[in-house]
């Protein structure tokens, strides 16, 4: 939502690491990232011990629901 893909080397994935869920919520820090799985605010899937994923559907539905209209 923050920026177009335009690329066709980078496909648009279901699921995205950390940083990449980081970089679209505009959050610094991984503490932010807890929260918003402790809070269900965002999904997400842990396939193992140190790896943790985000659904890029989720991402999305947490801006819309976070958006203000314009008057």
């Amino acid at each position: 939502l923050l920026e177009q893909n335009t690329s066709p080397a980078e496909p648009e994935w279901k699921w995205v690491a950390e940083e990449k869920a980081k970089e679209l919520l505009n959050v610094k820090s991984r503490s932010m990232m807890q929260e918003l799985r402790d809070n269900g605010e965002v999904r997400f899937s842990q396939p193992r011990k140190r790896i943790i994923l985000y659904d890029r559907d989720s991402i999305n539905d947490y801006l819309e629901r976070h958006a203000k209209e314009t008057f």
